[in-house]
């Protein structure tokens, strides 16, 4: 028979991880994640140092792929799925297919979010979308926030067009 005051305490425990701020099983913190990165790319990126802002572009995403391995105490990760052998395979199975280590699997779905972030960008700049195409950018968000939280809601990685001959 389990002892009902370890059953509360680690009940507890798991309440206030849940409950916290940073917490990596809520949509609005992976949400805020993906956002942040998106618009320190944008804000830095300088056409003349083309190379340089990517390189930071993909700096930043291997860092929080490793927020989102679970190697951030600042961020309290969902066990059983912020590690690597349960993201990283998630993220394959979906159709991530870059990259040879699990950061790099998640860094890539991180990135190919940015750059569907940037091809939205310039489909504006040739005006060939409304002027008010953020909520576009925020869908990109959405969904790569629910890849990253395991929640099997579209068929394609973040970032690609859905096959038209489907």
């Amino acid at each position: 028979m389990m002892n009902k005051n370890v059953t509360d305490a680690g009940f507890e425990r798991d309440m206030e991880v849940v409950a916290s701020p940073n917490y990596l099983g809520d949509s609005e913190t992976v949400e805020w994640l993906l956002r942040n990165y998106i618009s320190q790319a944008l804000q830095r990126f300088d056409p003349e140092k083309k190379d340089e802002s990517v390189q930071s572009d993909i700096s930043d995403a291997l860092a929080l792929a490793d927020i989102f391995l679970g190697k951030d105490e600042r961020y309290p990760a969902v066990p059983a799925w912020n590690k690597e052998g349960a993201i990283d395979v998630w993220l394959r199975e979906q159709g991530v297919n870059r990259g040879s280590t699990p950061r790099e699997i998640v860094a890539t779905a991180i990135v190919q979010c940015l750059a569907a972030v940037y091809r939205l960008y310039n489909q504006s700049v040739m005006g060939e979308l409304e002027e008010n195409w953020g909520f576009q950018v925020g869908g990109v968000v959405e969904r790569t926030a629910r890849l990253l939280l395991g929640i099997p809601e579209f068929d394609n990685p973040p970032g690609e067009e859905p096959d038209e001959q489907a």
